[in-house]
């Protein structure tokens, strides 16, 4: 972003905030989909396969993205 980092970054900022009130007016049901086991369970192993990634760097990611993903899901309280 170089020079332009303060503009492009409130920009940024902006445009996640439009998404955000444009969602709140989205009413439609969908599959619960669990994200962490989407990455976890084939997301990384075709990255093994792919990339030369070290065991050590993806645990510590899968244990981060645990942690993230968790407090992420308990601060959505029920649409009921």
């Amino acid at each position: 972003y170089l020079d332009d980092y303060e503009k492009k970054s409130r920009f940024i900022g902006e445009i996640i905030g439009q998404l955000d009130l444009a969602l709140q007016k989205v009413d439609v049901v969908v599959d619960e989909v669990n994200t962490y086991d989407s990455v976890v369970n084939w997301a990384f192993p075709r990255l093994g396969n792919s990339l030369s990634v070290k065991k050590d760097f993806l645990e510590e990611y899968k244990m981060k993205f645990r942690e993230l993903y968790e407090s992420l899901f308990s601060e959505i309280k029920p649409l009921n």
